[in-house]
Formats: C-alpha cells, sequence, structure tokens
C-alpha cells in the first residue's frame, strides 16, 4: 500500500484534538448522571410465512438514547438486534468484509450487489454525565453489508460540516439465528467511541434492509425472509450493553406478523 494513503486513511480515523479543545474544558467538570434511557422502533412490512415456505423481507429498526439529567450518556459498546421469524442468507449476495474496508480507506470497492442497506447516526463528542449543552454532534450516515459467512460490516463515513473531523471507519458484525429469531450483534471498534479523551455515545440511529430477492435453482430467495410468528405477533428487540458491562433489553411487539 502507498505509505501516503495509509497515514490519510489512518488520520480519517483520529480527531483534531485543536477542533475539541473547547468540548475537553467544558467537561473538566463532572455532573451527577441519572443513567441511560433508550426508545426502539422498527420491524418489518412483510407478513407471514413458514419456515417450509419463507417470504422475502424488508427490515427497519430506529433507536434513541438519552439522559434524563440533561447529560452526556454512558457509550453503548454492543448491540444486539434480534426479530422474531426471521432468517437470513448471507451466502444468496456477493460479500464485504470490514477489514477490506478499512484497509482501502473506502466502501467505493466493495463488490457490486454487497450493499443490503444503509442509515444514519448522530453521535455526541464530549464527556459522560456532563452537561449535554457543552458536547458537540457528529452526524454519520452508513452502508450495511453483507460479508458472507454470516458476517456483516458497517462502513461509517462522514465529513465537515456534517462532523467537526472526517471519519471513515468499519464496524464489524455478526447475524445471529435462536430458534426462528434472527438478528444482528455488533461491537464499536475504540475510535468510534473515544477520541482525544472524549466520549462519544450514538444519541440516534436509523436503518433501512430493503427487500432483496435473488434466483437459487430457479427459486425465488430474499436475503431477509419471515418465516412467520406463532402468535401472529412479530417480537422485537434491542439491547444495549454499555462499556461497564451494563446491559438493558427494549421490547416492542408488532400486531402482525
Amino acid at each position: 500500500m502507498n505509505p501516503g494513503k495509509k497515514a490519510g486513511v489512518q488520520s480519517k480515523k483520529v480527531l483534531a484534538a485543536a477542533g475539541l479543545a473547547t468540548v475537553a474544558l467544558a467537561s473538566a467538570a463532572y455532573a451527577q448522571t441519572a443513567g441511560n434511557q433508550y426508545s426502539v422502533s422498527g420491524g418489518t412490512k412483510t407478513r407471514g410465512g413458514t419456515v417450509a415456505k419463507p417470504k422475502a423481507a424488508d427490515l427497519n429498526f430506529k433507536f434513541t438514547l438519552s439522559d434524563p439529567a440533561g447529560n452526556v450518556p454512558q457509550v453503548v459498546k454492543t448491540y444486539a438486534i434480534k426479530v422474531e421469524g426471521g432468517k437470513v442468507n448471507t451466502s444468496l449476495i456477493p460479500g464485504c468484509k470490514a477489514s477490506a474496508m478499512d484497509n482501502a480507506g473506502t466502501d467505493d470497492k466493495c463488490p457490486k450487489g454487497s450493499k443490503v442497506g444503509s442509515g444514519k447516526l448522530t453521535a455526541l463528542i464530549g464527556k459522560s454525565g456532563t452537561a449535554k449543552a457543552d458536547a458537540l454532534s457528529c452526524s454519520l450516515p452508513f452502508g450495511l453489508y453483507n460479508s458472507g459467512g454470516g458476517k456483516a460490516a458497517l462502513w461509517i463515513e462522514a465529513k465537515p460540516p456534517a462532523c467537526a473531523v472526517p471519519v471513515a471507519q468499519a464496524v464489524p458484525a455478526t447475524w445471529t439465528k435462536s430458534g426462528t429469531t434472527a438478528g444482528l450483534t455488533f461491537t464499536v471498534p475504540d475510535l468510534l467511541r473515544h477520541q482525544v479523551g472524549l466520549d462519544l455515545p450514538v444519541i440516534d440511529a436509523s436503518a433501512d434492509i430493503g427487500k432483496i430477492v435473488k434466483k437459487r435453482k430457479g427459486k425465488s430467495v430474499g436475503f431477509l425472509e419471515s418465516t412467520g410468528c406463532k402468535d401472529g405477533k412479530r417480537d422485537f428487540s434491542v439491547t444495549f450493553t454499555t462499556e461497564d458491562g451494563q446491559s438493558q433489553t427494549v421490547d416492542k411487539t408488532l400486531s402482525y406478523c
């Protein structure tokens, strides 16, 4: 790899201390935190399907994080999203690994058809437990890619003025399955959780995965599929785990499946 290019890629991952000096000074005094509070919404518009005859499906989800005391929330390290009556066929389409995106410093070289969704998140740049009013805000769009072998990857990239400094980073993820429940879990890399002594909690995020259908042996198969729910209602949940190991699961039940 070209040394100049490698240095340029690495520089995108490090927040400029000079641009954040004001935030660091404002965050010197800590306030009492009331703790993280989460809200979750999402699901799929697809109804029906069985294990024997699944239906191609879409998926969307959104969450918000706040501290009732008006402070910068604690940083969430790991997210686990679960949807009842779901199935993921990662071998159906091409894959693009998180490591490949990080090495290239871009998602432009990912194979055509490997991108399955997109979204946007908002992060604060400050100190957890200090006044939210003293923190900066960073708007970060991302793409969601299939990586094959039960894996996935988020590619997060933004430039000023959307964010105070350039950001380009991949987040490796894993598709999960337990019985008839499918999910996605990922741990946020340290460079996207902390910079120059400051915390970067994500306070708002949303993502959409469209319905992707391909032919396999003459049969239409969905990248995501609905396999139905026993009670006719679809359970949906997100588990948030902070850096100190505190976990909280927020459950939603859709009135249909």
